[in-house]
């Protein structure tokens, strides 16, 4: 791939930014996800996982 590059006078690619959901949220979507969406102030914050439960029926229907 170098010397495709080199032959074709083509620059190296730019290295992947990886950014957070939250940046994420605020360039694309102009909000901060951790903020309280009532008073704008408060922040959200993780005090619990809930894990899926799998002792719940399967959600299909009646059979027809």
């Amino acid at each position: 791939m170098a010397a495709a590059r080199a032959a074709l006078d083509v620059p190296p690619p730019q290295a992947a930014v990886i950014e957070s959901v939250a940046e994420f949220m605020q360039r694309v979507a102009h909000i901060e996800h951790t903020r309280c969406p009532h008073c704008r102030i408060g922040q959200f914050r993780v005090v619990a996982t809930l894990l899926p439960r799998r002792d719940l029926p399967n959600p299909r229907g009646p059979p027809r």
